[in-house]
């Protein structure tokens, strides 16, 4: 299956900074990743967007499925650009990685029966989610850093999804 992203962040409220954008990125990933209708999805989001459309809620929901099932792996972390402090963007990676895990929660009992690996995933997210920091002293050091840690968080979600959403059995005949 083949998708690009084709939501347009630019429907947010202008009063969403770009880490109440990350984070309601984070948790609307993690309710996609749990709840098969984008119209619950975005409706359970829609406490991190106030002002923001339900419709548009909805339209980045599927958009965020798409990417997820895409075979390409063309899912990407929506975090502020690289002209913002890397401070400011491991805030957000932070903020990210607790929404998507705090959603992730809605699937109750279906986490407990994740493998080992799904579980230890989760784990990592959550230390991410409590604020994780470089520690470098080298500043290009600290950026190829954050763009691992960040692309660690991104592969995270898509294993996740895949996890939480098996590819039905073929149906023998």
């Amino acid at each position: 299956m083949s998708f690009m992203n084709s939501f347009d962040v630019n429907l947010l409220p202008e009063t969403m900074d770009a880490i109440e954008r990350t984070r309601c990125h984070g948790m609307l990933t993690g309710f996609v990743c749990v709840e098969p209708n984008a119209a619950k999805a975005a409706g359970r989001t829609a406490t991190l967007a106030p002002g923001a459309d339900s419709y548009v809620l909805e339209q980045w929901a599927k958009s965020i499925r798409g990417e997820l099932q895409a075979t390409e792996l063309s899912f990407r972390l929506y975090l502020p650009g690289d002209d913002e402090a890397l401070s400011r963007r491991m805030e957000a990676l932070s903020a990210w990685s607790r929404e998507f895990l705090s959603a992730l929660g809605e699937a109750g009992e279906r986490l407990g029966k994740l493998g080992d690996d799904a579980r230890d995933t989760l784990r990592e997210l959550a230390v991410i989610g409590e604020g994780a920091s470089i520690g470098e002293d080298d500043e290009e050091d600290e950026e190829l850093m954050f763009a691992e840690l960040s692309e660690h968080v991104r592969l995270s979600a898509l294993f996740l999804y895949q996890a939480l959403n098996p590819p039905a059995a073929p149906v023998a005949q």
